[in-house]
């Protein structure tokens, strides 16, 4: 039996009484007893019977009394204390209006004014805890508004990638319910092509799986993702990739933008932002063939130009004086640099279109730099070629003419923005599974703007030293369009007024 704080003080206090009373009578039960006169009537005090009546009356009745005032006492201590207990179990049922009147400035006085104050903070917090809550299930139902009214579909992962938000874009794009999308592993979408999402083990960098890994994408991704998630060399800044893959069953091709989501260096999960690209594609397909149709239709009569031209130079048809000579001398230079704008349109156009066949040869990386013809250019211009390049490289699969062009383009744009007597870096570093080549020139450096745009088709460089120069703007889009098809890729850095470096890679296996 368990007892409670009152009847413990009282049971205290009724023995210490008791225990009094005893002692009291045990002192005087050993006193003589003696009359009234002072006759001794007894030696020891509880030897008379007379006494023991008296002590057993006077102590039965000082014991009660003692006991019914020590009862109002702990009365009126513990009192307070009841009324806490009481109080407290109202608060732990969610009353918070309790309030207990305190008179006494004493322990328990102070113990019920800390009570008070404690629920006046509790109603406080709570207050102010409804009112946080309210304003964050306001603030989540506008961005849930806001995500579902986006024409851009949203799909978000948490960080084991399994889908926490599908908006309803998505849904329309992969036409895939939104509550079965809900708990998903990412993996399982895979043939709606959401499975491309992929992080390349050598560089970090969002792919396209299937370009990469083929029949056995899904095991591959599962590593990764792993990976990802566990944070293993990962680099913040390059966790934000955009990418293009193919919705096969709907016959869609879509555009991502991926992002990985971190809090304190700590990998939350990811958001893809997606947008249905069809028609934009189907148009430029259009317009591709349209370039492809025109540039064919050009190069006959310009073929003629170039030979009918070629025949007056040489004097087949009649003597030519000076200034004829000249001007046929023009006609030949800009029939030829009218011809390879044509066959720039050409190559991008079959490019573009995936009709191209490449002829897969192994070969050594430096029998492709030194046959392109940019090394020429340079010795023309005194500009040194400084190479990095390992004594022993293993061969790669690759078509040996195309990588030979890129080579062309990229040192060919490095002399060309180069002053005379300068120096040009080429370096070749064997990384796990592919070689990655990096040209270094010093000279006037690209702007931001022309950056982010330097691999767009027809773009030239508002800087009146490039138009100079010149060019079909198809150079670099043509050079990134061969990279991609050997499954590398390319990046440059720039800085105005110190220089270029361009990065690309190429696998040593490409088919």
């Amino acid at each position: 039996m368990i007892l409670s704080v009152k009847r413990k003080i009282l049971l205290l206090i009724t023995v210490a009484i008791a225990s009094a009373i005893l002692f009291v009578g045990l002192y005087l039960g050993k006193l003589p007893l003696v009359d009234a006169t002072g006759n001794v009537i007894s030696a020891h005090a509880f030897e008379h019977t007379s006494f023991l009546k008296s002590f057993y009356t006077i102590g039965s009745i000082t014991l009660l009394g003692l006991v019914f005032i020590a009862t109002l006492f702990v009365h009126v201590l513990v009192k307070p204390l009841d009324k806490v207990i009481i109080g407290t179990q109202l608060v732990a049922k969610g009353d918070l209006d309790q309030k207990i009147d305190v008179k006494s400035k004493d322990e328990f006085g102070q113990l019920v004014s800390s009570f008070n104050y404690m629920v006046t903070k509790l109603k406080a917090e709570k207050k102010h805890g409804v009112k946080v809550r309210n304003i964050a299930t306001k603030e989540k139902t506008k961005a849930e508004l806001v995500i579902d009214s986006m024409g851009d579909g949203v799909i978000v992962t948490d960080k084991n990638n399994k889908i926490v938000v599908f908006n309803q874009a998505a849904e329309n794009i992969f036409n895939f319910d939104m509550k079965k999308a809900l708990g998903k592993h990412i993996v399982q979408l895979k043939k709606y092509g959401l499975n491309n999402l992929h992080l390349d083990p050598e560089d970090e960098d969002f792919v396209d799986i299937n370009e990469r890994f083929g029949k056995n994408s899904g095991k591959s991704l599962e590593k990764n993702l792993k990976k990802h998630t566990k944070g293993k060399g990962m680099q913040r800044e390059r966790l934000n990739k955009e990418i293009e893959f193919h919705v096969k069953p709907l016959n869609k091709v879509v555009n991502a933008t991926v992002s990985s989501l971190f809090e304190n260096q700590k990998f939350l999960g990811s958001i893809c932002v997606l947008r249905d690209i069809t028609t934009l594609k189907r148009v430029d397909n259009m317009k591709t063939e349209f370039i492809s149709t025109v540039s064919h239709e050009l190069r006959t009569p310009l073929t003629s130009i170039k030979g009918y031209a070629s025949l007056l130079s040489l004097g087949r048809l009649g003597e030519t004086n000076y200034k004829q000579s000249k001007a046929l001398k023009i006609i030949n230079s800009e029939s030829d640099r009218l011809m390879e704008i044509i066959n720039d349109l050409l190559d991008i156009s079959k490019l573009e279109s995936g009709n191209v066949a490449l002829n897969y040869e192994k070969t050594e990386i430096l029998s492709c730099i030194n046959e392109c013809s940019a090394m020429h250019l340079a010795k023309g211009r005194n500009i040194k070629i400084k190479k990095d390049i390992p004594l022993k490289l293993p061969l790669i699969t690759i078509d040996k003419q195309k990588i030979i062009r890129v080579f062309d383009n990229l040192l060919g744009n490095a002399i060309k923005f180069s002053k005379d007597n300068s120096e040009i870096s080429l370096s070749i570093k064997k990384l796990k599974n592919s070689l990655n080549i990096a040209i270094t020139d010093h000279g006037k450096g690209i702007s931001k703007d022309d950056l982010e745009k330097i691999f767009d088709k027809f773009y030239q460089s508002e800087d009146h030293m490039v138009r100079e120069i010149g060019g079909s703007g198809l150079g670099l889009p043509i050079v990134k369009k061969i990279i991609e098809l050997h499954k590398g890729k390319i990046n440059i850095k720039s800085k105005l007024g110190v220089g270029t470096t361009i990065n690309f890679s190429i696998p040593f296996t490409s088919n």
